[in-house]
C-alpha cells in the first residue's frame, strides 16, 4: 500500500511526483499522500480489459453501471446498478465544471431515448475534452473521451458523488 501512494500511475496525462532521473529518487523521495480521487482511479484502472458481462457487478465481468458501482463501493460510496438511476446519486453539476472521479452519463444505444443508459467514471478533462473510463460492450473495461461521435451525440449530464 505504502508503495502505490509513492508511485503514480500515468493514465491519460495523470502524473504523479516521483523524480524523472532516478538516481535522485532516493534522496528526494517525500511521501505525498494520494488524494480519494486519485485513489479510486488508480483503482479502477487495475480493471483495464476486464471483459464486460451485462449485469456484470464483479472482475468475472462488469457492464457500465456494474463497474461504477464496484469501484465506488469499494471506496464506501452507494451508487446504483442501473444506469437508468443514475441521476438519483450525487449531485448534478456543469459539463464545464467536471472533474475527475465525477460520473458521466449517456443516453444508450437509442441517441434519442430521455433515459441514461450509460456510465463511465470521469479520469481527466483536457482541453475541453472529458476523458472517462467504462466498460464498453465491445472492449470491456477501457477508455474513451465524449469527442467521439458514438458518446458526443449521446451525452446527458454529470454527476458528483465524491466530496
Amino acid at each position: 500500500m505504502l508503495v502505490a501512494l509513492l508511485m503514480s500511475v500515468s493514465a491519460f496525462g495523470r502524473t504523479g511526483n516521483t523524480p524523472a532521473d532516478s538516481s535522485e529518487a532516493a534522496d528526494s523521495l517525500v511521501y505525498i499522500p494520494c488524494s480519494l480521487t486519485d485513489s479510486l482511479l488508480d483503482y479502477a484502472d487495475n480493471y483495464l480489459g476486464t471483459r464486460y458481462r451485462s449485469g456484470g457487478k464483479t472482475p468475472k465481468g462488469f457492464d457500465c453501471s456494474g463497474f461504477v458501482y464496484y469501484v465506488f463501493g469499494k471506496f464506501g460510496y452507494k451508487t446504483s446498478p442501473s444506469s437508468s438511476a443514475v441521476r438519483t446519486i450525487g449531485k448534478e453539476v456543469d459539463k464545464e465544471d467536471a472533474r475527475p472521479g465525477d460520473i458521466i452519463y449517456f443516453t444508450g444505444r437509442n441517441s434519442r431515448s430521455k433515459r441514461p443508459g450509460h456510465v463511465g467514471i470521469i479520469t481527466e478533462i483536457k482541453d475541453g475534452t472529458i476523458y472517462f473510463i467504462h466498460a464498453s460492450v465491445n472492449l470491456g473495461i477501457s477508455y474513451s473521451t465524449n469527442q467521439t461521435p458514438y458518446y458526443k451525440k449521446r451525452f446527458m449530464g454529470i454527476r458528483r458523488v465524491l466530496d
